[in-house]
């Protein structure tokens, strides 16, 4: 397998007035009345069952994060890849959908170079980038996505037959294989009909899922069964925009409402469609706040949310919305906005103050963030790119 890594100095040019500095106490980030994930069922696991302090990446320190300058990084290019398909042939590869980061490493699904692929339909591998090497690690798969890792495991959706979709996952560390010998994975949720768009793993025994655009799922391991027991948990009347939450914790969102999720979706935050309030469209969380984006709001569509209703990030008078936005990921200072049709990443300021345009020319559908990086999937350019938060 070939794998093509370039790596750049001069990656983007970051576009902005100079954002202020933020803490995570500033601006309605955090709130003494939001319950956060302090060692209940939505705490990261440390890998034996027991909870482990939840701890948010790192703010950039880079210039370009501050509107100076490019930006430092490299990709993978997808439409480098390839994979044995399951005729014996060889599958050529393009698209990139979905992104998950752990130990260092970054998780990705490739799926084929044709047009259907684009939309996340085709046949495909997960790869891990480790920065030097790119690495298969399934047999061919139909239609992967929406991945995520936690707890020593990844997740992915797979398409299983005409009417049936699957989470399955592996178990970290995996090798790198060929085909057949790849590893079976565990298949830990099944559903039939409308597609698995969201994948949000709680505990190794605890799963939550969005199905189609409208439907939350549960699923857990088998008592004395040989298949995970999957249960639509959603509140509320389910009517899109519904989404699942990216994160350390999980929420869903529903129209102007949101709950919290743990085994069930019972704790009620925000209800109620006020005017003007902003719809779930995408949700993310940190340790100790929740924030949703609605991109119809074009001037404030980012906003906190606590037990007392929502509370607006203001973006300095600047202009922070598009019109399509596919994914949010936060650190210990922005909010990170994937936008597709080549309008790169926005990040906005926890704090609140002007975004920052980030790789300005990316297609971007998803975005991932850790200590060292922030991490987008690049559509146009067939692309994984990452972008360095320090200095070299």
């Amino acid at each position: 397998m070939a794998a093509s890594l370039v790596h750049c100095g001069a990656f983007d040019t970051a576009e902005t007035t100079n954002a202020p500095d933020a803490s995570p106490s500033e601006g309605g980030v955090s709130d003494a009345n939001l319950p956060i994930g302090d060692g209940g069922a939505d705490a990261p696991s440390n890998g034996d069952g027991g909870p482990s302090a939840c701890v948010d990446p790192v703010a950039p320190t880079h210039p370009c994060f501050e509107g100076s300058g490019s930006c430092d990084g490299d990709l993978v290019a997808v439409n480098s890849l390839s994979g044995p398909a399951p005729d014996g042939g060889t599958l050529t590869l393009g698209y990139p959908h979905g992104l998950a980061l752990d130990g260092g490493a970054t998780y990705f699904a490739a799926l084929v170079d044709a047009a259907l692929a684009r939309d996340g339909a085709g046949l495909g591998f997960v790869f891990r980038w480790d920065g030097t090497k790119v690495e298969r690690l399934t047999a061919a798969l139909d239609s992967p996505g929406f991945l995520a890792a936690r707890d020593g495991y990844l997740y992915y959706r797979n398409r299983k037959n005409a009417t049936d979709w699957v989470v399955e996952r592996l178990k970290l560390p995996v090798a790198a294989c060929e085909g057949s010998a790849c590893p079976a994975p565990e298949i830990v949720a099944l559903v039939s009909g409308a597609p698995i768009s969201r994948v949000h793993p709680v505990t190794p025994s605890l799963l939550l899922f969005r199905v189609g655009d409208t439907r939350l799922f549960r699923s857990v391991p088998p008592v004395g069964g040989a298949q995970w027991a999957t249960t639509d948990i959603s509140p509320g009347t389910p009517m899109p925009p519904s989404t699942l939450s990216t994160g350390p914790r999980a929420f869903w969102g529903v129209d102007s409402a949101l709950w919290k999720v743990d085994a069930s979706a019972s704790a009620y935050f925000v209800g109620g469609v006020a005017p003007g309030a902003p719809k779930a469209k995408l949700v993310t969380s940190t340790c100790d706040a929740v924030y949703v984006y609605d991109d119809a709001l074009t001037t404030k569509p980012l906003h906190s949310a606590t037990s007392g209703g929502y509370k607006e990030v203001d973006c300095g008078g600047a202009v922070c919305a598009v019109t399509l936005s596919f994914d949010l990921a936060a650190d210990a200072k922005f909010v990170y906005v994937a936008r597709p049709n080549n309008q790169g990443l926005q990040a906005i300021p926890r704090g609140g103050g002007p975004p920052v345009r980030i790789n300005s020319g990316a297609d971007a559908w998803d975005v991932a963030v850790d200590d060292d990086y922030v991490l987008l999937t690049d559509l146009n350019g067939k692309a994984v790119r990452r972008i360095r938060k320090r200095p070299k």
